[in-house]
């Protein structure tokens, strides 16, 4: 492909070329010395964006991407490197392809005139990095104003804290930005009305806005895979924790989007948090600003079309979604609505407030949900600031759900959850079986000897199930990357009303589910768990190089078609980039995914390398059980404990060969069960099978990441490793 010659004048901004590579965009190099020294571009086609190149300091870029006919458009984007000047769009040029040729449609890049950016209304303090939310311990100093960057998985979390004052926090979210090419990220609402508030004020950016230079408003979402509002929970949660501040003494605070956030922000938090929703959306995809609500999907949700986007995402596009779930129940709202607004009033705070039987200009019949009307002239503008008191002292009255609660009434009893001293003796052990290490076992004996209530000294629910993981799939079934097939909103039930039941035996809770959860399920769990404290994380493990031969084998059971050494290079691969799933296979990760959300509770590791007996004993002894309930344990062990037995090397090539016909529908899929139970009935008794086996070089690798793992176990604090065949079996 030939050269052509570059378009735009010896002024423009924008100079483009087509080589063999495909479109060159170059900025004018006496631009780049006048603006900056790092450039953003995007490539669209027929308006959609298929390409992009994000912020570095080069200044020429090529899209290999624009290789079918049609109509192309880049856009530039600039800042400068040291962050003394924002991102702004610096021009756009357009190109039609085909026919083997590039022609520029315009004779000039169209130029973008960029307002000089306004200083901010109050000195900014230096960002100070934080790692994860275990790390806001050692970052926070409560009497000091701080800016906070918390990084959370993908996204950096900003918060501005002002000095601790008073026994409660005010969190406020931002709506839309007017201006990106003007207002540099991130930007921090009614910072400056802080003396007004009577507690502690953080102001809390959003970092949807990072994912596009353009997008105005993200409404808190994130991105599909990444919730932004549960990141902030974790974070909001940790933070009233460092300042000594209870959940019930916590509002959120936002108009607009910043509204909507804040309805989200504290359903999700539950526990006797307010929300202050001012001129707010109560449905993102209800938004009277079309292009948007579109701008958002394409930067948050891939392009997703909104009627995907509102039946996959309903509970993160939606306060009205939110505010029914579970949690929600425990948390109260103030919606204050501009009259003089009429898109908002109609098709956001008059739906919202007749879901829940909220009056205009009062509150629901248990008086924790309430509205406040005012006109102003300003329509969807910010509320006037004189009105701040009056909002506040109408929210400071709404009641918390909690306070007047019976053990008898199950409903009450949820609400119940978020009160600091609720089942606060109660406390729980968290058992997080990773695959293949047992777990069955030890689930079908504590269920025969403690499942019954009022069962001896430790409670273990009766959930129609001895595994609580049936019982988990209602409220953490969207977390987990398989999909939960076997939910039963009667095993949940039962579940809550066991955590909700006033009872000061400790708890243990098994699942092997809960080493699937990623960080969200993990934050979700806390909060099913309500008021409950946990007293111990135990995990139980199994080396790699036997786990993965089983697992495999298990997967073959479903339906699976890999061989072992494809799937151990996936899963061995996924540990050492520490992605998901690792925390499934690799102890060491599913500690830190734990840690990170119970940073102060203590964790044990339960190697299960004994007999049955060995590794029962030594669970017991991390749930605290004493000799007398050890010796019932004993005595409660299923006379007959499924057998879960591995196939032969020949058995697994030919489920394997069965499962692919079957994928082809060349055999019924009961195919595959009826060749088990052939392989086990026809073999021969006393006869020693091969079984499968890592390839050395996977099984040395398994083994190095193991070795790893331990090693760093063992310098973590108020963590034990045990290995179960270290107990004695004689009782002492």
């Amino acid at each position: 492909m030939r050269s052509k010659t570059p378009a735009g004048g010896a002024g423009a901004i924008l100079r483009a070329q087509q080589s063999d590579s495909g479109l060159e965009i170059r900025v004018n190099p006496s631009f780049v010395g006048q603006v900056s020294t790092e450039f953003a571009f995007y490539l669209y086609l027929a308006g959609q964006r298929i390409a992009a190149r994000w912020y570095s300091g080069e200044s020429c870029v090529t899209f290999s991407e624009a290789s079918a006919p049609g109509r192309y458009t880049v856009t530039a984007f600039a800042r400068s490197a040291d962050g003394s000047q924002p991102a702004k769009r610096i021009g756009s040029v357009e190109f039609v392809t085909g026919g083997g040729a590039t022609k520029v449609a315009a004779a000039e890049p169209r130029q973008v005139r960029s307002a000089p950016v306004p200083p901010p209304a109050y000195p900014m303090p230096r960002a100070r990095p934080v790692d994860g939310v275990a790390e806001l311990e050692a970052a926070v100093e409560p009497h000091a104003e701080q800016r906070l960057d918390v990084k959370v998985g993908a996204f950096v979390y900003p918060l501005l804290k002002q000095p601790a004052k008073g026994d409660s926090i005010f969190v406020v979210l931002g709506g839309a930005v007017p201006d990106r090419a003007t207002i540099e990220l991130p930007r921090f609402n009614r910072f400056s009305w802080r003396d007004d508030f009577p507690g502690t004020l953080v102001c809390a950016a959003d970092p949807t806005l990072t994912l596009d230079p353009a997008l105005r408003l993200g409404w808190y979402v994130g991105k599909s895979d990444d919730d932004v509002i549960t990141g902030f929970a974790r974070i909001i949660e940790r933070l009233a924790q460092l300042l000594g501040v209870s959940l019930d003494k916590v509002y959120t605070y936002g108009s607009s989007g910043g509204g909507f956030a804040a309805l989200q922000l504290a359903a999700r938090l539950g526990r006797g948090v307010t929300a202050i929703a001012i001129n707010a959306q109560t449905q993102v995809l209800d938004y009277s600003v079309k292009r948007s609500v579109d701008r958002f999907l394409s930067a948050s949700l891939g392009g997703m079309p909104s009627d995907q986007a509102r039946e996959r995402f309903s509970t993160r596009l939606s306060a009205m979604a939110a505010w029914q779930q579970p949690q929600a129940a425990q948390a109260r709202c103030l919606l204050v609505q501009n009259l003089d607004d009429p898109h908002h009033h109609e098709r956001h705070f008059k739906p919202f407030c007749r879901l829940f039987d909220i009056a205009p200009d009062s509150v629901s019949d248990d008086g924790r949900m309430g509205s406040l009307l005012y006109h102003h002239d300003n329509g969807h503008g910010a509320e006037p600031r004189p009105m701040l008191g009056a909002i506040l002292e109408r929210a400071m009255r709404l009641k918390w759900p909690g306070d007047a609660l019976t053990d008898s009434d199950e409903s009450v009893g949820q609400a119940a959850q978020g009160r600091p001293d609720a089942n606060a003796g109660a406390p729980v052990f968290v058992h997080i079986g990773l695959p293949k290490t047992g777990t069955t076992y030890l689930q079908r004996t504590f269920h025969e000897a403690l499942g019954k209530p009022d069962q001896g000294p430790l409670q273990y629910p009766d959930v129609g199930f001895y595994n609580h993981q049936i019982a988990m799939y209602q409220p953490l079934g969207r977390f987990l990357p398989w999909k939960a097939r076997e939910t039963t909103s009667e095993a949940s039930q039962r579940l809550r009303r066991a955590l909700n039941r006033s009872d000061p035996r400790p708890m243990l809770l098994s699942a092997e589910a809960l080493s699937a959860l990623n960080a969200e399920g993990v934050h979700e769990f806390r909060t099913l768990l309500g008021g409950r404290r946990v007293e111990r994380i135990i995990v139980t493990a199994r080396p790699l190089a036997t786990l993965l031969p089983s697992h495999w084998q298990q997967n073959m059971k479903q339906g699976g078609r890999g061989s072992l050494e494809a799937y151990a290079r996936r899963i061995l691969g996924a540990i050492d980039a520490r992605e998901s799933p690792a925390q499934m296979f690799c102890v060491l990760e599913a500690v830190r995914l734990w840690r990170a959300e119970f940073p102060d509770v203590s964790a044990s590791v339960l190697v299960m390398d004994g007999g049955h007996t060995q590794n029962l004993l030594a669970f017991a002894r991390m749930c605290g059980v004493g000799d007398d309930l050890r010796d019932h344990l004993l005595a409660s062990v299923p006379l007959a404990a499924e057998q879960n037995l591995s196939f032969s090397v020949d058995e697994c090539h030919r489920l394997l060969d069965i499962n692919e016909r079957i994928a082809r529908g060349l055999l019924p899929l009961t195919a595959r069960s009826e060749a088990m139970n052939n392989f086990f009935a026809n073999r021969e008794s006393g006869v020693s099978y091969a079984k499968p086996e890592l390839p050395p070089e996977l099984r040395a690798k398994a083994q190095r990441i193991d070795d790893q793992a331990f090693a760093e176990l063992a310098g973590l604090p108020r963590l034990e490793v045990l290995r179960g065949s270290d107990q004695p079996i004689a009782s002492s």
